[in-house]
């Protein structure tokens, strides 16, 4: 499944920071590519067997590993993970799985200057909230937390980063998403972020 390569510089024209002028990417089989900064210490996940549950009463019974990486010490970590429909039993529906995440997220974290945003990439729409996330039996550990969430024709894929500091979320934000049925973007666009509750999607467009 993990497949590594080196691409060609980015050309001169392109607005990448300077992270991704020498980057890798990660080719996955559920309709995205990403391109992250070399960096990245990522983690080999072929050997290991994805876990496959056709008749499942919870949606974590579903979770497949797709990507895992980290960065710096202490390590700031990046991981992607895909449940498909046929393992959920449904289509997954992106604002009802946003909300449900936001739920699971706040009782193990106590949050602070929480954002959510919403924005398509070639039609295809995105949710994605970021916030200070404190562990509610560790408050003292403080970490920036932002998922990224999408449904893929596979079914729903989610992108994480729990960062030790702004550099890392920021290296996050700007790796870059390449789409099979087309489009390409960074992770999380600059306009993505606006004033709305974890319920709404209002796509911002980003080509």
């Amino acid at each position: 499944m993990f497949q590594a390569q080196t691409l060609s510089p980015v050309p001169p024209n392109e607005k990448t920071p300077a992270t991704l002028a020498v980057s890798h990417a990660f080719a996955s089989d559920w309709g995205f590519d990403l391109v992250y900064p070399s960096d990245w210490v990522v983690t080999d996940l072929s050997p290991a067997l994805p876990v496959m549950k056709l008749e499942s009463e919870s949606r974590k019974n579903c979770v497949q590993r797709l990507f895992q990486a980290r960065l710096g010490a202490p390590a700031s970590s990046f991981s992607v993970i895909g449940q498909t429909s046929q393992c959920l039993g449904h289509t997954p529906d992106l604002v009802t799985y946003a909300t449900d995440t936001v739920s699971a997220v706040k009782k193990q974290n106590r949050l602070s200057d929480t954002e959510y945003g919403a924005y398509s990439i070639h039609g295809l729409s995105f949710w994605v909230m970021r916030a200070k996330a404190a562990k509610i039996d560790h408050p003292d550990d403080v970490e920036i937390l932002e998922k990224v969430i999408a449904v893929l024709p596979q079914g729903v894929v989610t992108w994480n980063a729990f960062c030790k500091d702004e550099a890392a979320q920021k290296a996050f934000e700007h790796t870059h998403i390449h789409l099979a049925s087309g489009g390409d973007s960074e992770m999380v666009p600059a306009s993505a972020f606006s004033v709305v509750t974890p319920s709404e999607t209002a796509p911002k467009e980003n080509k």
